[in-house]
Parts: C-alpha cells; sequence; structure tokens
C-alpha cells in the first residue's frame, strides 16, 4: 500500500470511530456503510464553480507546435510542463512552470504568473513575452536573454521571425527592435487608425499586421473612418461620466476605407498598395509570397458578391495582376490566406466554397485553376499543413458527417483522399515540420479529452499522449441525447435534448430552449456533453428540460444550409425553431405551458422574435445583446445577408423587432453591456421606447462596465440572474 491510500485508509477509521462514539450503539459496519453512501452520492453545480472552476473542464494538451529542425512535437502539459514526443512515442520534459521561473528570477526578472504563451523560433530557442520584455530562452543551455522591450499599453502585438515586435498604442503603430522604438505612423487617431484589424474582424480578419517571411517587411491595414459615424458611448466608472465614442459603421451608411501599408524595417519607408477604388471595398486574406517580394489578396466588393485575387509589388505597391475572380448570387466570404506549397512557391492551395462546400483548389501563381485537392459532402474545416515535399496536405473536415470532425490528407498531384482519424467525435491536429507525425487530439460524447499520436504515412496509432478524466464524474448530469428532424426545405436540422438529472418519466417539466441561430457557429456536435455548456447542465440540474437546435444559417453545413437566411433574417431561423418546438410537445415529460428562452447576441435576436413571433407558445424569454432592428447593425456583417436598408426595405422591415413588441404576451428581459461596441446598446433602447409607446411592459438590466459579453465574476451575476428570471415564470 503506498503512502497516499495508507493515509486515506487511516482518515476513514479515525472517521468511524467518532460517528460510532457519537452514535453509541450504531455498528462500525453500519457507519462504513453510511460514509460510502455518502461519498458515492452526486454533487451539484454551482453558478459559481461553472464560472470560476477550471477543474470542471476536462485536462488536455495546449500549445502543441512542430519543434523545428527536428521530427518532435511539443506540447504543455500543465501537470508536467512543456514535453515533446518523437516518432517511437517517447516523451521528454523540456522544462517545467517552476524551471523557467527560477531562471527568471535568477536574472532579476519579474516572475510569471502563468506559463506563457511560446514560439519556437529555431531547435533550442523558444521566444515569449514577460512584463513588456520579449525573451528568449534557449533550451539547451537554460538562459535567458531580452530580445526587446515593449512599450507599456502596447495591444496588437506582432512577433517577427527577427526578434521584432509590431503594436498599437493610441490608434498608431509601432515596431520594438533590439531595444529601440521606432513609429510606423504618427497621426494616428479615432478616425484613422494604423495596425487593427479591419472591416470590424470580418471576412476572417484577427489582426491589422503581417511580417514578411523574413521579418525585413511590415505589412498593416490603414483604416480611414472619418466618414463613418461616432457612435456615443459613455465610461461610467468616473464620478462624472465620460464620451467614449467608437466609430460605427451602420448598414447602408458610410462604412470604413482601408489601404494596406508596407513598411521597410530598414529604411523606415512606407509603401502603400495601389489598390484602387472604389475605396470601399473589402481587403482581407493578406498573403506573402515565400520570398517576401509579393503580396497577395482577396478584394470583395461592398454588395458582396464578388472576390478577386490579386497581386502587388511588396516594393513599390504597385498592382502587378488579377489572378481569378469568384461571384455568388448570395455572398461570398473569403476567409483563408493562401498556402503556398513547400518547395514550390509557383503553387497554391485556395479555400472556397464556390461548389457548395468549402474545398482545396491548387492554382499556379499566373492565376491557373489546376484541380481540385479536396471534394465531397462536407466541409474543410482547418487546414494543418503539407509534407516536407509538398506532394501531401493535412486539414480537418466534416465530410459526411456534420456533428463530426476528422483528420484527413490528400494528396495533391492525384487529390486521393485518406481519413487518418478513427474515434467517432470531433478532431484537431498538429503536425511535426516534415509531416510525418501527427498529434490528434479529440473529444466525443463520453470521451472528455484524448490525445493520440498518428504516423501519418500508415495512419497508425504511435503512442496515447494523453486520456483525460471525466471531471463531471462527481457531479448531478442530466442524461442528453441527439434527434433529428427536418426543415421546411427537407435539410436535415440537429437538436440537443438535456433532460433534467433525477429525472422522473411521469412528471412534466419546465423547457428552457437556449438559441443562438446566426451563422459562424455550430451549438451541437459529437464533442464531449454533447458541446452543451455548464449553464445549460446548471439549469438541467435544476429541474429543465433544457434543449437547443442548429437552424439553417448555422455553421460547418454548407452553402444552401447556410445561405437559405439569405435577404430574410429571422424567418426560416424561427420556423426551424418552431420545428423543434413541435417536436417538444410530443413528449410526455415536457410542460408545454411552461416555455421559456433564453439567448445572448444573434440569440437575443432570435429570443425576441420567438417571444414576440410565438407568443402563445413562449411564457419567458431572456435576450442578452439583442440586435433588434437589423438596420443599426454594422456594414460588413449586415449587408451580407440582408443586403443594404435601401437594396432590402421589405426584408429589413421585416426583420425588425420594433414593429412587434405590440405583440408580447410573456416576460421579456432585455440584457445589455453599456460598453458593448458590437451590438450597440441602440438595439434595446430602442425596443424598451417602443415598448413604452405601445402600453408593452417588459424588464430591462444592464451591465455598466462590459462591453457584448459579461465574463469574469460578474458572469456569476448574469447567470444567476438569467435563471431567477426564467423560475419567476416557469416554476409558479
Amino acid at each position: 500500500m503506498n503512502l497516499k491510500n495508507r493515509t486515506k485508509k487511516l482518515a476513514f477509521s479515525a472517521l468511524c470511530i467518532c460517528a460510532t462514539t457519537l452514535l453509541g450503539s450504531v455498528s462500525l459496519q453500519q457507519v462504513e456503510a453510511q460514509t460510502l453512501t455518502a461519498q458515492t452520492e452526486k454533487k451539484k453545480l454551482t453558478l459559481e464553480e461553472i464560472v470560476t472552476n477550471h477543474l470542471l473542464y476536462p485536462e488536455a494538451v495546449y500549445s502543441t507546435q512542430a519543434r523545428p529542425e527536428t521530427n518532435f512535437i511539443s506540447y504543455l502539459d500543465y501537470e508536467k510542463g512543456l514535453m515533446q514526443i518523437d516518432d517511437k512515442g517517447k516523451t521528454e520534459l523540456l522544462f517545467t512552470f517552476e524551471d523557467l521561473s527560477q531562471i527568471l528570477a535568477g536574472t532579476g526578472r519579474k516572475p510569471l504568473l502563468t506559463y506563457p504563451q511560446f514560439v519556437w523560433a529555431s531547435k533550442n530557442e523558444i521566444r515569449f513575452e514577460n512584463d513588456n520584455l520579449y525573451l528568449s530562452y534557449q533550451i539547451d543551455t537554460k538562459s535567458i536573454e531580452t530580445l526587446t522591450q515593449i512599450e507599456s499599453g502596447a495591444e496588437n502585438k506582432d512577433y517577427a521571425k527577427s526578434g521584432a515586435v509590431a503594436y498599437t498604442k493610441n490608434y498608431n503603430l509601432f515596431i520594438a527592435q533590439n531595444g529601440n522604438q521606432m513609429a510606423v505612423s504618427k497621426d494616428g487617431s479615432l478616425e484613422i487608425s494604423y495596425g487593427e484589424a479591419a472591416h470590424r474582424s470580418e471576412f476572417g480578419i484577427t489582426k491589422g499586421t503581417f511580417w514578411s517571411p523574413d521579418g525585413s517587411k511590415l505589412a498593416f491595414s490603414r483604416i480611414d473612418q472619418s466618414g463613418v459615424t461616432s457612435y456615443p458611448l459613455a465610461d461610467y466608472a468616473p464620478a462624472t461620466a465620460t464620451h467614449a465614442p467608437i466609430k460605427y459603421p451602420m448598414a447602408g451608411a458610410t462604412s470604413q476605407q482601408v489601404t494596406i501599408g508596407v513598411f521597410d524595417v530598414k529604411s523606415q519607408k512606407t509603401v502603400y498598395l495601389q489598390t484602387g477604388e472604389p475605396s470601399e471595398q473589402y481587403l482581407t486574406n493578406l498573403t506573402w509570397s515565400p520570398d517576401g517580394k509579393k503580396i497577395y489578396l482577396a478584394v470583395v466588393n461592398r454588395a458582396q458578391d464578388e472576390a478577386a485575387w490579386r497581386v502587388y509589388d511588396a516594393q513599390n505597391g504597385k498592382f502587378l495582376k488579377e489572378l481569378f475572380k469568384e461571384n455568388d448570387t448570395e455572398w461570398v466570404e473569403p476567409q483563408h490566406p493562401l498556402a503556398f506549397l513547400p518547395q514550390n512557391p509557383n503553387q497554391f492551395l485556395v479555400q472556397s466554397e464556390r461548389n457548395g462546400f468549402n474545398h482545396l483548389y491548387l492554382y499556379d501563381t499566373e492565376g491557373k485553376l489546376i484541380r481540385a485537392v479536396s471534394q465531397g459532402e462536407g466541409q474543410v474545416l482547418e487546414l494543418l499543413g503539407f509534407d516536407a515535399k509538398g506532394e501531401r496536405v493535412f486539414y480537418v473536415a466534416n465530410f459526411g458527417k456534420p456533428l463530426e470532425s476528422h483528420l484527413f490528407v490528400s494528396e495533391i498531384a492525384t487529390g486521393k483522399t485518406t481519413q487518418l482519424s478513427t474515434q467517432a467525435g470531433v478532431h484537431g491536429g498538429k503536425l511535426n515540420q516534415d509531416g510525418t507525425l501527427l498529434l490528434d487530439t479529440y473529444s466525443s460524447p463520453e470521451v472528455p479529452f484524448e490525445a493520440l499520436l498518428l504516423d501519418t504515412k500508415t495512419g497508425q496509432r504511435i503512442a496515447t499522449v494523453k486520456q483525460s478524466k471525466n471531471p463531471l464524474e462527481k457531479y448531478e448530469i442530466g442524461e442528453i441525447s441527439i434527434q433529428t428532424h427536418q426543415a421546411a426545405d427537407g435539410q436535415t436540422l440537429y437538436s440537443r435534448l438535456i433532460k433534467p438529472t433525477n429525472f422522473d418519466p411521469s412528471r412534466k417539466y419546465p423547457v428552457m430552449v437556449y438559441v443562438y441561430g446566426g451563422p459562424h457557429l455550430q451549438l451541437i456536435n459529437q464533442s464531449f456533453r454533447y458541446a452543451a455548456d455548464y449553464f445549460m447542465l446548471y439549469m438541467a440540474q435544476q429541474g429543465y428540460v433544457v434543449f437547443s437546435l442548429d437552424n439553417r444559417g448555422s455553421a460547418n453545413r454548407g452553402a444552401k444550409f447556410e445561405q437559405s437566411i439569405h435577404r430574410k433574417l429571422g424567418e426560416n431561423e424561427v420556423a426551424d425553431q418552431m420545428v423543434g418546438v413541435e417536436y417538444l410537445k410530443t413528449l410526455p415529460f415536457v410542460d408545454t405551458d411552461k416555455m421559456g428562452v433564453f439567448g445572448w447576441s444573434f440569440g437575443g435576436f432570435m429570443t425576441t422574435s420567438l417571444m414576440l413571433k410565438h407568443p402563445d407558445v413562449f411564457k419567458v424569454g431572456v435576450a442578452g445583446g439583442a440586435v433588434v432592428d437589423w438596420k443599426f447593425y454594422e456594414v460588413m456583417y449586415t449587408e451580407r445577408y440582408m443586403d443594404t436598408p435601401q437594396e432590402n426595405p421589405t426584408g429589413y422591415l421585416n426583420a425588425s423587432l420594433l414593429n412587434k413588441i405590440h405583440l408580447l404576451k410573456g416576460k421579456l428581459l432585455l440584457i445589455h453591456g453599456m460598453q458593448d461596441d458590437v451590438v450597440v446598446p441602440q438595439h434595446t433602447f430602442a425596443l424598451v421606447e417602443k415598448a413604452i409607446k405601445e402600453g408593452v411592459l417588459l424588464d430591462y438590466f444592464p451591465y455598466p462596465s462590459h462591453p457584448h459579453n459579461v465574463r469574469g465574476k460578474d458572469r456569476i451575476h448574469l447567470y444567476r440572474k438569467v435563471a431567477t428570471y426564467l423560475d419567476s415564470v416557469l416554476k409558479k
């Protein structure tokens, strides 16, 4: 018996002795039985736990990366440290948190609070930031040196292979290198900003700076919003609230004008790409050529029905040629940069939904389509990389299984495709440098997390890297199941139902429908718990049937499924949700007189739509950060799905909830963050004002210091507010 088990047995014996002393004639065996029963009783989730307790989430591996110049894959295991694994499945510890902290302390630098985000720079060098210092750590010598110091208050940091760091501050763009700071721009303001994500982060845009392969040049976005209306947000923290305006281009109004600059670090001079007119167009999917001499852009027109792939000279900004165009009667939405083939700088892969699903297409740099590399019913979800010769490409896709995702490899020359992952579930992966090893990370409804090392040539499992225990094993969790339904146009819909804990089939239970329903999100899949979040599990524990359905318009189902919402937001989505409601009505344990709905953002729009369009079905709703009228929402997103208000007045009128508030019968709570720069508070204010004019009673609750989402410990308050509000109607 090891010491740990021995200590447990001694503690248990002491408990039994104390209990015997207190209970007198009760036998030791009876006390042991009662104690064991108490130990096996399931616990209940609390709102505090689901927000703050990281132990409720499965253990996993993080920051998986290829170690340069080796065949190793490295990964961070918070229990052990930074690990690496080789092609035999042998693991090696590179360093622990304590190791790195002690080395930092020994150099007089500020200690770490947690593992930093890091990146491999070479075989023995990792880089990370701590206390405004960009640091280099040598694995072999266990030494740390400072690459450069970053200005306090820096945002949007972007790290180059050279060791330089690009960052923004006060709307301007800077570069820190070798301890020096250089200003890329000096005239930044609310009207004109540099280096920030353009087009409000649509079209797959996540940042506004792009280093060339060798780090000698920096491409960046210059965003001119001088013609965009300022939106009057306020900061309520000071004794006298202060004005904190943002630029917010609403549908149909003047949009941002974006240009791409290229800054030469050595000469400290900038040229701008000659992207031409019209000024209101979208520049996205920026890709450097492998030699750093050219820049490729996808240029999307404001109507978003055409994308043109174009090439520019990075030295002088001149337009060189147009490679090809894509058109779509609904919308185009390029979201991924080009992927150049290793060993062949004249060929690249493009991701496109041109044939109904997102697939990979091989082009040459003259714009000639060579072949489709992937095909079939299903989406390519993520491009993972290539083998060393650029003959095979690895990616994640959901071919034939919309609720799963798997690892695939395709031969670029022939398109021959092989599925590498075998376990049912939702998979992701990371390749080593030469593409011979693949770390397969996945979960399934019954598997919290597992990491497997695969041989990419044979598809065989080399080793099991990590298997996580179920963190909810000791908690009461309602039974979760998946259902299929049929939309009006015949397409398949998927829903998820969570039964109340301690389910009694003879009882009737109230229902909470959790809804999102908008583009770019899939609520239901075959990951752990079928992707149900902890608040849903909590509400099932409180005696609710919790139901969600992915309606037409939601993600990962292909163009036909997603584009069915075009020019008529809220119609097919609501109709599909009601297909789910009709299913709920067939269940004998559902109390159809006690149905509520909760959603946020697009889900807030859907919640309010369901309350107003089906007032006899839903007795209560909570709509957070809700879009109320699409003419108040931003240009880039809204015009993709609705066109402009001038082009589609009927669609905007039908989608507006302002002219439907008089239909409200149940109780509706509107929640909005007062710092919301995504769905501005005007949506909620307009609906409240219209309700006043119509004599309709509804409830409103603001979060003064929060933007679009309520995060941190305040989320406990949000969940309690939602649960209490639903209870007030559905548990009478």
